[in-house]
Formats: structure tokens, C-alpha cells, sequence
């Protein structure tokens, strides 16, 4: 079986890897930390192997390496990026019935662009194919066969996509989006961090469109679930999102504010968050004060054993206000949420 290529946020490799070993019996091959991607090899059926895909939380693509290399950034990267398409030997997974495509991912500086790659990584294929006798047949829409070519830097990437066109971070469960949300592949993550369990009291304390609420329900069995906003129009849109994915009737929702409830709520065993930035809440005052706020009802809301996984840029405020507050610092990363560079912090009662 050839190596898989799984993508995600970066910073997540190692929690991607750690699914990777429990769904498909993955070993590590080449771990790129803090760039989102990781190739393993196994040893499982490939008819199992795309089922056991498609249950992972925690990646956005998988794909079946076909080849790689170092690529410069100058337009002769083009010609080496043909030779590895030719090493690759694409049509050994393609029959005379077969109609393919090309996506292409560019990350970093180099002199052609992504539509450059697709046009190279086509037509070198299509050559392939004439030459052992198929008729290549592109389709732009809906391929029966997806070719994916990612350029990193000046690491190159051809992958035969084991799950299609769309990120797997898009559940097709989300119908409303809150401004900031976060994606559902990180909130994954950060409740696999918490080390969050079937029976547990869990609540998001200001959870905008629901994602992390959702995803703790889709992977647990039984759990005391709490997805809570201070925006009724937040609330109504995390309860249609809950009602898309078929789990609005294992969470409970509540309209206050994030302070107030927790102050006098009782005691939750797992608080997973994803609290307003200083980009949105705008004076740093502001930022200052909610943090420390909420710190200051985070350590009494936890139970004995109990975490609080926060994801923000706000890491340094937060940090200071949990020491002063008693709460230990048990884990502290660094990932990157769409176009920032954020850190996931782990809390527990000092």
C-alpha cells in the first residue's frame, strides 16, 4: 500500500497522527510540524481504509502519495514537477472509463502559479494515458478520478484525493456561520486535547454557531452537553446547525452571559472555548478585563479533575489571569486558525 498524505491545521500533527494510529493503523513516515501536513503508511485493505478515512475528525484531505520531491521556486520548477508526475505513474489507478482532474495547493513564492501547476500535472497525465493506450478524458466537475498537486515552499506533492473536493473540516452541518467560527477539524482537536469522555458535563461558554458543542456530540455516545452564547440570534443559529447534523436534542442551549453562568452554574468536568479575540472586542481594555473575568470563574467551574481547553490570541492575558486565580497551566500550543497564528491552552485546577 503506498504512503497517505493527510493535511490539517497546522500545529495539530501530532493529535492527527494520534487518530491516524487508532482509525487506520497508521505508523509515521514524515511529520511536517506546524505545516499541516503528515504521511503515514499502513497496512489496512483500501476498501476499509477510505471507510476508516472518512470517520476521522481531525484532517481536512487524505490521499494516496504518488510522488514527491523538492521543486525550486524558478519557472524550470515547472519541468521538474513533469518529471515527477511521469515518475508517478498516474494511470495505474485509472481505467479507459476514467475522467480526471486536477486541483492544485501553492503555498510560499515561486515564479507560476497554482493554475500553472494544474495545466503541467494535466497535461503530463494525459500524455501518460495516450501512451498506454487510454483515451484521457478531463472533467473539470466531478471526476470519477482527482489529482491533487500540492506545492509547499519548494516541497512538492502529488496525491491521488481518497476524500474528493471538499475539506473534510466541512461537515455539510453548518447553515449558519457565526463571524469567527471555528473550524470543526480544530474544534476536534481541541476536544481530543481536553480528553474529553462519554458522561462528562461539558460546556462551551460562549459557543457563536455551535461547532464545538456539535462536535462533541457527534463523538460521544452519552454526554451532558451545553452549548451557551450571550446572542439569542447566535444561540437560534447554534440550535439550526445542531438540528442539521441530527444532534439538537443531546445539547442543551442557553441564552446569558458567559460570566454569570459560569459564576453560578455548578461544575463541568471539560470547557472547551473559543472566546472573542482582541481583533473583534477592539479596546484592549476590554480584552483585558473579560479575561481576566473569565478566568476568575473558570477555576471554581471545574471539577476536581477537570480542563479548560481555551483557543485565543489573547494567551498572554489569559495566562497571567490564571495564575493569579489558581489555575495550572498544563499545555500550551501553537496552531494556526484560517489566517492567524493563535494558541490552544490547557487549564486545570492548580
Amino acid at each position: 500500500m503506498p504512503d497517505i498524505l493527510l493535511t490539517c491545521n497546522p500545529g495539530t500533527e501530532d493529535i492527527v497522527l494520534d487518530e491516524a494510529r487508532e482509525k487506520i493503523g497508521a505508523r509515521p513516515v514524515e511529520i511536517r510540524e506546524k505545516h499541516g501536513r503528515l504521511i503515514v503508511e499502513t497496512s489496512m485493505d483500501n476498501t476499509l481504509l477510505v471507510e476508516k478515512i472518512y470517520e476521522m475528525r481531525t484532517i481536512h484531505y487524505a490521499g494516496i502519495l504518488l510522488s514527491s520531491g523538492k521543486i525550486t521556486s524558478k519557472k524550470q520548477g515547472l519541468e521538474e514537477i513533469r518529471k515527477l508526475v511521469r515518475d508517478a505513474a498516474p494511470d495505474h489507478f485509472m481505467t479507459e472509463y476514467s475522467a480526471y482532474a486536477v486541483r492544485s495547493v501553492r503555498e510560499g513564492k515561486h515564479d507560476f502559479t497554482s493554475m500553472d501547476i494544474s495545466r503541467v500535472v494535466g497535461d503530463e497525465i494525459g500524455k501518460i494515458l495516450e501512451n498506454t493506450g487510454i483515451k484521457p478524458y478531463v472533467r473539470l466537475g466531478s471526476p470519477t478520478t482527482l489529482f491533487r498537486a500540492d506545492l509547499i515552499e519548494d516541497n512538492f506533492y502529488l496525491t491521488l484525493s481518497l476524500t474528493g473536493d471538499q475539506s473534510r473540516h466541512i461537515r455539510g452541518l453548518r447553515l449558519f456561520d457565526h463571524p469567527a467560527a471555528l473550524k470543526s477539524s480544530l474544534a476536534a482537536v481541541m476536544l481530543r486535547i481536553a480528553g474529553y469522555r462519554d458522561k462528562e458535563r461539558l460546556i462551551d461558554p460562549m459557543c457563536g454557531s455551535g461547532t464545538i458543542a456539535i462536535e462533541a456530540s457527534l463523538t460521544t455516545v452519552e454526554g451532558d452537553i451545553h452549548c451557551n452564547d450571550k446572542s439569542p440570534r447566535h444561540i437560534k443559529s447554534a440550535r439550526r446547525n445542531a438540528l442539521a447534523a441530527g444532534v439538537s436534542q443531546r445539547i442543551t442551549f442557553t441564552v446569558s452571559d458567559a460570566i454569570e453562568l459560569l459564576s453560578k452554574n455548578g461544575e463541568y468536568d471539560v470547557i472547551v472555548s473559543n472566546p472573542p479575540y482582541g481583533i473583534r472586542l477592539g479596546d484592549p481594555r476590554t480584552v483585558r478585563q473579560l479575561y481576566e473575568r473569565f478566568a476568575e470563574v473558570l477555576q471554581p467551574s471545574l471539577s476536581l479533575d477537570g480542563r479548560a481547553v481555551i483557543i485565543t490570541t489573547e494567551h498572554r492575558t489569559l495566562e497571567k489571569a490564571s495564575s493569579r486565580v489558581g489555575l495550572k497551566i498544563m499545555e500550551k500550543r501553537v496552531v494556526r486558525h484560517g489566517d492567524l497564528w493563535v494558541k490552544i491552552l490547557v487549564l486545570t485546577r492548580d
